[in-house]
């Protein structure tokens, strides 16, 4: 907030596109979402969709001059089918609905907890065995879960992942067009996609 104060009284423009992200459902995430000086110091601010320009509009001191609705490059991207890199999930599911599950390390914000611990992934994969005749997973892992040092230890996880591939996919490529275009299906946490 501060810093965005400082360079707009210094007579410069400031513009913000989202991360992409704009939900939450308590008083806080909206506040954090949509209210914060940050945000009410940009001069422009471009978001996904005419839904979401609306709340910006009403949740923060924005109007509809500053916030317009022109897409997202990573969702814009769904509607046009760009080339991808094709890694196949339809042949390999076999039929299968795929379910795209985006997984992520362990997150605390103002000491609550926002993301889901490792054992709550794991009691998912202990249940997963009884769809497997009707379903095939593409678990999209967050690249930092990599990081050992941030962020502990997965492996126990991605091992577990690995063991089911028969209908199961650990998905580690940063680009989540190719998952997102053949979901059937998309299970996430609060801070995903």
């Amino acid at each position: 907030g501060r810093y965005s104060s400082a360079i707009k009284n210094m007579g410069i423009r400031l513009i913000y596109i989202p991360y992409g992200t704009e939900f939450g459902g308590d008083e806080e995430s909206l506040e954090l979402q949509y209210n914060s000086e940050f945000l009410n110091n940009m001069w422009r601010l471009y978001t996904l969709s005419e839904v979401t320009q609306k709340y910006y509009c009403i949740y923060s001191k924005l109007t509809l001059k500053k916030v317009k609705a022109l897409g997202h490059p990573k969702y814009d991207s769904l509607y046009n089918r760009e080339k991808t890199t094709n890694y196949g999930f339809e042949k390999m599911a076999k039929g299968k609905k795929i379910i795209l599950v985006k997984i992520h390390f362990l997150k605390i914000f103002k000491n609550k907890v926002v993301t889901p611990d490792m054992d709550v992934y794991l009691k998912f994969l202990d249940h997963i065995d009884k769809y497997s005749k009707d379903c095939f997973f593409i678990f999209m892992a967050h690249p930092l879960m990599f990081d050992e040092e941030k962020h502990g230890n997965y492996k126990v996880l991605i091992d577990k992942i690995k063991d089911k591939e028969k209908y199961c996919y650990l998905y580690t490529d940063q680009d989540y067009r190719e998952p997102l275009y053949c979901a059937d299906a998309f299970i996430c946490d609060r801070s995903s996609v």
